[in-house]
């Protein structure tokens, strides 16, 4: 199960909002899954970039896929 420095519950990722205005980043949700952070991008009209430990522990968790769809950017 992943591990979060942060305390955020295992098994669930914080999902940031970036904007070019003030407030500049603000959390859009906490997801349990890539089914539902790959949800989020589309509403926002914005393209869904991960980070590669998020990644990484989705995958270790088994709720990503191993190989990486090609609309997700690791950054």
């Amino acid at each position: 199960m992943p591990h979060h420095d942060d305390g955020t519950p295992p098994g669930r990722w914080h999902v940031f909002q970036v904007s070019e205005t003030s407030p500049r980043i603000t959390v859009a949700a906490s997801v349990g899954s890539w089914d539902e952070a790959r949800t989020l991008g589309p509403r926002a009209k914005r393209p869904l970039r991960i980070s590669e430990l998020a990644w990484l522990q989705m995958t270790d968790a088994g709720v990503a896929p191993v190989d990486l769809p090609d609309d997700v950017t690791i950054v």
